[in-house]
Formats: C-alpha cells, sequence, structure tokens
C-alpha cells in the first residue's frame, strides 16, 4: 500500500474540513498523484483543512472525528469521493447524519455505484464524463430523507467545446479540480449551505 500522510489530530478549525475518498486510478499513478490529492492540496493552499484517505478508510476516519471532536456538529463539513470513493463519502454523510451532523456539500466524480444522498447533506453533486467509452459512472439519487440539492452533471455541459473527460483523465484535469474545489470551498472556507434552499 503507497505510503500516506499523517492524520491531523488537532481540533478542527472554524473554516471547516474537507474529508477526501481517493477511488480507481490510472496504473502508474500513486497517492500523492492522484486527482484527489491535487484537489486536497488546492483546499490547503486556500487555508481550510482537507483529509485525503483511501476509500475502505471511511468508518475509521468517521470514527475518529466522532470521538476526537464533539463540537464537529457545530462546523462546515464537505466530503469528496472518486470512483469508488463515491461510496466511501456517500457512507461517511449517512454515519454523520446518524450522529446528527450536518453535511454542507458532498461532491462526487464518476461513481462507481449508485449512492444514494441521505438527509443530513445541504447539495450533492455527480460530475461524470458521459460522452467517453471510459466513463464507469452511475447517478446519485436522493434518499427519502433528502430536501436539499442535488445534481448529476454530466462534464461535457462544464467544459470547453470538444473536450474530453472520462474515468481515468481524471487526475490530470486542472479544470475539473478547480470545479470541485469551488463546490465546496467559498472565501470564508467550506460553503455554508444550510438550510438548504
Amino acid at each position: 500500500m503507497p505510503e500516506r500522510e499523517a492524520v491531523d489530530e488537532t481540533p478542527l478549525p472554524g473554516s471547516g474540513v474537507v474529508y477526501l475518498f481517493d477511488g480507481l486510478t490510472l496504473p502508474g499513478d500513486t497517492y500523492f498523484t492522484s486527482g484527489t490529492y491535487r484537489i486536497t492540496q488546492m483546499i490547503r493552499a486556500r487555508g481550510v483543512r482537507a483529509q485525503i484517505d483511501y476509500t475502505t478508510d471511511w468508518e475509521e476516519v468517521t470514527e475518529r472525528l466522532l470521538r476526537a471532536d464533539p463540537g464537529a456538529s457545530k462546523l462546515p463539513i464537505a466530503l469528496f469521493g472518486y470512483s469508488s470513493g463515491a461510496g466511501s463519502a456517500a457512507q461517511m454523510a449517512r454515519r454523520l447524519g446518524e450522529n446528527g451532523i450536518l453535511v454542507q456539500t458532498l461532491v462526487v466524480i464518476e461513481a462507481a455505484f449508485t449512492q444514494y444522498v441521505p438527509g443530513n447533506v445541504a447539495r450533492a453533486v455527480h460530475l461524470y464524463g458521459s460522452d467517453s467509452l471510459f466513463s464507469f459512472a452511475s447517478p446519485i439519487e436522493p434518499a427519502p430523507d433528502f430536501h436539499g440539492s442535488l445534481e448529476n452533471v454530466p462534464l461535457s455541459e462544464r467544459l470547453a467545446a470538444g473536450a474530453e473527460f472520462d474515468h481515468w483523465s481524471f487526475s490530470r484535469s486542472e479544470v475539473v479540480h478547480t470545479m470541485v474545489v469551488d463546490e465546496l470551498l467559498d472565501s470564508s472556507g467550506v460553503r455554508r449551505r444550510w438550510p438548504p434552499a
């Protein structure tokens, strides 16, 4: 398993925190060259705490948050998942909801399986490459208790005419990385969206 960063155990800042889960990447990509890691670095460059983890770590990450920071319910939290990491982000959102914690924004790219977005999420966005043979995306759907904003967005609607995006190009698409960061953050940190529109 590739080397990873140490977990930041300091209290969460008022600007909030973004938890990111990586997924299936091209052979040759590493933890530190993945698109998810690049997004993590972009978030940190804007002064916001960001933590990247593997798909299988979502329970450990969630339990650590619940155990270590009882004030987490008062701080803005956002989640991101790529490929199989979309499921991890959705599962973390559900577990947080069971503990009374709101999620401001959930962004997923190329979700590997259909994910149901729980009612504690204010906004959910799924970006996917609809025009490619190598798009493995499944839609995200609202859970019965969901009342926020939800979009499944083909990237052909957001990218310049003629630009292509597929499951494998995510790591190197700076335009898509910027879209993700702009969904998650504003000038004060994690976007505060509650109550849902």
